[in-house]
């Protein structure tokens, strides 16, 4: 029976570290408002922004762990370098999220 408890012990320590030592990061993008001389009539996927948030801190991402770019802040550059500074903070193990609505 002792050898069960000490195994179980050991499992439990295990997981335990295992799941603490994960973080949850996520980049989410919305665009709904494209310039008028793209040709697009307006869209709504800036509004999924806040939707999915509160689902990945539903789901147990931390706000700080969860970056967002909306509308005009959503250039080439700056999707480059939010993909560029998430790539920078993940380590082996963790969990990422990327959304795109546009």
């Amino acid at each position: 029976m002792k050898i069960y408890c000490l195994i179980l012990s050991f499992i439990l320590t295990f997981v335990t570290y295992n799941v603490s030592g994960q973080a949850r990061r996520a980049l989410i993008i919305g665009i709904g408002n494209y310039p008028k001389e793209f040709g697009w009539n307006p869209i709504h996927g800036n509004n999924d922004i806040s939707i999915i948030k509160e689902s990945l801190i539903r789901q147990g991402f931390s706000l700080e762990n969860i970056m967002q770019i909306k509308d005009t802040a959503a250039t080439k550059n700056n999707i480059l370098s939010a993909f560029e500074k998430l790539t920078e903070s993940c380590h082996q193990g963790d969990v990422v999220y990327i959304h795109f609505s546009g």
